[in-house]
């Protein structure tokens, strides 16, 4: 499994603990695989931390490694339904079209992956 990483220890001591906002603002501080493992998290939060293509908040292999499955799996009220919403709502998010065209174009990629599975 993952190596832990600088607070993961505090993510296991205080499971469903901390606010999505609270991880969101500390994400460099905590493996992926000890967020997921321990607290509740939003489709939102699924889809834009743990499932992004090159996943910059990945701390090593094991983060990079992160499915749709191990979301389902660990996170029980979640639905895919409800993560592939979450996944077309991101294609808007942008303002400017060049970047909509991208965001749309990996966002594609990314629905047609999760359909799959």
């Amino acid at each position: 499994m993952h190596e832990e990483f600088k607070r993961d220890a505090e993510l296991y001591k205080n499971k469903n603990f901390y606010s999505i906002e609270y991880l969101k603002e500390n994400i460099d501080d905590f493996s992926l695989w000890a967020i997921l493992h321990t607290q509740t998290l939003t489709p939102d939060f699924c889809v834009e931390y743990l499932l992004v293509p090159d996943n910059k908040y990945a701390k090593d292999e094991d983060d990079e490694d992160i499915y749709i499955n191990n979301i389902l799996y660990w996170q029980r009220h979640i639905t895919k339904e409800e993560l592939l919403n979450c996944a077309h709502k991101e294609v808007f998010a942008k303002t400017s079209p060049k970047a909509n065209r991208e965001k749309s174009r990996t966002q594609r990629s990314f629905c047609e992956n999760f359909t799959k599975s």
